[in-house]
């Protein structure tokens, strides 16, 4: 079987809680991009596993599959098309993940797929999985100051239960409490591995503080750095994230809300913690 052909993917490697999913889809809406939700398809070495993985307090990270194999084999995201992504995927049961990622980048195509990673930051073994996937991929680290990053923390209503989640707790004190920096710091450390691998043109920086507060030249000069058009109608369009088809919530069965925000309320979300 000859491996299907598809441009490099982008992904998007970002801290919980940073606007990784909305870079993703501003990207997504260039004329030569996809943007997908995040995948996860990394975390296991086959589909069965992943399946089998995936389920209890962990079953919402297969529910971006579930929403984009229905709105790429389905053509829509409704509780009758996830019914048929899970027999799309249960059909695959028995193939790699790496297979199950290059058929839809493969779908895509021309366009170029667009897609988060955050899961992937806390497990090196799925990290090198990443890489051997998408071996030609261009990934762009969305960087974050420790300080910024606890801040924006603060203000989310999950953001201690995410970080008690991740392991991120300062036991020094007493009661242990959950700890930002830490959480930085773990995906950091893991980003510089994966930076170590990567040649440097195909890993790329983009300050979330930047792009919050000035997206127009954020976003022209990562298309530039990409290869993909940054006139003034490429511009337009990936200055509107919602219009994303995975925008807002998902349907019965994938109910896991598109995590992508406008870029006003992004830049307020910013100055608020300046």
């Amino acid at each position: 079987m000859s491996e299907p052909s598809f441009p490099p993917p982008v992904l998007i490697l970002t801290l919980p809680g940073l606007p990784g999913q909305t870079l993703a889809a501003a990207l997504g809406r260039n004329p030569v991009g996809y943007d997908l939700p995040e995948l996860n398809l990394e975390q296991a070495p086959s589909t069965d596993q992943l399946q089998r993985d995936l389920i209890g307090f962990r079953g919402m990270q297969i529910l971006g599959l579930m929403r984009a194999v229905a709105q790429l084999y389905g053509g829509e995201q409704s509780g009758i098309a996830v019914e048929m992504a899970r027999r799309w995927l249960n059909a695959r049961a028995h193939l790699p993940t790496a297979h199950v990622a290059r058929e839809i980048a493969a779908h895509i195509a021309p366009r170029r797929m667009i897609a988060p990673v955050t899961a992937a930051l806390f497990d090196r073994l799925n990290l090198k999985h990443l890489l051997t996937i998408f071996p030609e991929a261009v990934y762009v680290q969305l960087t974050v100051h420790p300080l910024t990053y606890g801040k924006l923390l603060a203000r989310m209503e999950i953001g201690d239960v995410m970080l008690t989640i991740t392991g991120a707790i300062d036991e020094t004190v007493e009661p242990a409490e959950p700890d930002p920096q830490q959480l930085w710091l773990m995906a950091q450390t893991a980003l510089d591995e994966v930076a170590a691998q990567i040649p440097g043109d195909r890993f790329l920086t983009q300050d979330a503080a930047q792009l919050a507060s000035d997206p127009r030249a954020a976003l022209g000069a990562l298309a530039g750095a990409l290869g993909m058009p940054a006139d003034a109608s490429a511009l337009k369009a990936m200055l509107d994230p919602e219009a994303s088809v995975f925008a807002g919530p998902g349907p019965l069965g994938a109910p896991i809300a598109g995590n992508i925000q406008g870029f006003s309320r992004l830049a307020k979300d910013f100055a608020a913690i300046a």
